[in-house]
């Protein structure tokens, strides 16, 4: 398999990276509403209002796996040399982990009032990884940038079908047998290569399914199968609710065979909407111009935004926003949308400061 040409910007790219960052919004704001499941009454609401948050969660959980899958179509293969791809890949990781890591644990207070004393606890944290819950992503893109250059070893001299079958291994280990030990409760030690494991599986994937072009009715049967998708996650979820009292992680789980391939469809239907976008803007449009923004702007969204919605949550001046102040069909929505707006409008401006601009992937 041949090095691919360097690529221009891609509409669809921008698209699917900005909607990512949205997505991951969007579904912290269901689980606040799905995480009470099991309390009587539901906050304010009733079943209804559970329902409808399971089933926004479901639509949106395709969110950091479209993360890896972006990337991966974007960097494989690399084009340049091992040292100079890690030293400019893993300096946009490794800032903002200890920015954001660091602000995080001094922003929920847990730490030692002696200066050297809280030091070392933030730099110990940062080690092992004990920081905010939404930063893992970071250590595992840290791991798979570290494994890039021999992923791109791989791809330029392997065959398309050779890649096909690392990712059909990797669904086999990963999510088949996940949801039979979950089906069955017996474990199938094959998950233990840890080779076919995580969400390289992801990344490899993006880079094939960025390749191929569907026709439009493929893509339009493919955007009217995803709301169904979700329906019936959350028809069979509320089923387990009821008569289980337990909610399984396989449901929201990114690495199973609920999620996955529901993410690979999303990133197809997101390519397919970006192309014909595209195809009908003029010369001098300023969309393009947007959602490159909006797309430069994406880890710094995902990065900042739990501390913007715990703000809108907790409130100020006695005003404040969350998700189980009216119904989550609205509620939802609405304070997604606004914290994305507000971490855009903090990551815009930080991008244009010195320095700082570096803790947001600049």
């Amino acid at each position: 398999m041949t090095e691919s040409p360097p690529r221009s910007r891609l509409l669809w790219a921008d698209i699917t990276r900005a909607v990512s960052a949205f997505g991951v919004i969007f579904t912290h704001v269901t689980m606040i509403i799905v995480n009470y499941w099991d309390k009587k009454p539901l906050v304010r609401g009733d079943e209804v209002w559970w329902t409808t948050s399971v089933f926004y969660a479901f639509l949106a959980r395709s969110a950091l796996g479209l993360f890896f899958m972006i990337s991966g179509y974007l960097l494989l293969p690399i084009a340049t040399d091992t040292f100079s791809f890690l030293k400019k890949r893993l300096w946009k990781l490794l800032v903002p982990l200890a920015f954001w890591g660091a602000f995080y644990l001094l922003w929920q207070g847990e730490y030692p009032q002696d200066t050297v004393k809280a030091i070392k606890y933030v730099l110990s944290s940062l080690l092992e990884g004990k920081v905010e819950f939404h930063l893992w992503f970071l250590y595992t893109f840290i791991g798979i940038y570290l494994f890039v250059p021999i992923l791109s070893i791989f791809i330029r001299h392997g065959k398309e079908s050779d890649v096909w079958y690392y990712v059909a291994v990797w669904f086999l280990l990963g999510p088949i047998f996940g949801f039979l030990y979950w089906a069955s409760g017996n474990f199938i030690s094959l998950t233990q290569f840890g080779y076919f494991s995580g969400f390289i599986g992801f990344f490899l994937l993006g880079y094939l399914l960025g390749r191929i072009e569907l026709d439009r009715k493929w893509i339009l049967a493919i955007w009217i199968l995803l709301p169904l998708w979700a329906a019936a996650e959350t028809y069979g979820m509320y089923r387990e609710t009821k008569i289980e009292k337990f909610i399984a992680d396989q449901w929201f789980d990114t690495l199973t065979i609920h999620v996955a391939p529901y993410t690979a469809l999303m990133f197809i239907a997101l390519k397919g909407l970006g192309q014909r976008v595209q195809s009908r803007l003029s010369a001098d449009s300023r969309v393009p111009a947007i959602w490159e923004a909006l797309s430069r702007a994406s880890l710094g969204i995902i990065l900042i935004h739990v501390a913007v919605l715990e703000i809108m949550y907790q409130g100020i001046g006695g005003f404040h926003l969350a998700p189980y102040d009216f119904h989550p069909a609205l509620s939802v929505p609405i304070i997604s949308i606004i914290s994305y707006v507000v971490c855009f409008g903090l990551v815009y401006l930080i991008q244009r400061i010195p320095l700082l601009k570096y803790t947001v992937g600049t």
